[in-house]
């Protein structure tokens, strides 16, 4: 099966105009590095990795019920919000993913 995996984070540049700096949001930092080593490690799996400025995405996060950057969305629902991930319970929760 087919992992989206997608992270909301709320620093960087947003809007074209905006840019909140990594000191405002150590969690969302925190949660961008742990995805970007797991892609790292699940490369040549079938897991997508998409990374969004909240702000940018706004209304798709909301609907996703990402409320709270950062977020991190699997296949359409919601692993965790608000706080930085957890790796290994990450990583876990993609691999048991893909052997569905």
């Amino acid at each position: 099966m087919k992992v989206d995996v997608i992270v909301y984070k709320y620093t960087g540049r947003h809007l074209r105009f905006l840019t909140i700096p990594s000191s405002a949001c150590k969690d969302c930092e925190l949660t961008y590095q742990v995805v970007k080593e797991i892609e790292k490690e699940l490369k040549g799996r079938d897991v997508e990795f998409k990374y969004r400025q909240w702000f940018n995405w706004f209304w798709i996060a909301l609907i996703q019920g990402v409320y709270h950057p950062p977020g991190v969305v699997i296949n359409g629902k919601v692993f965790i919000q608000g706080v930085a991930s957890n790796k290994q319970k990450l990583k876990q929760f993609i691999l048991n993913k893909l052997k569905k």
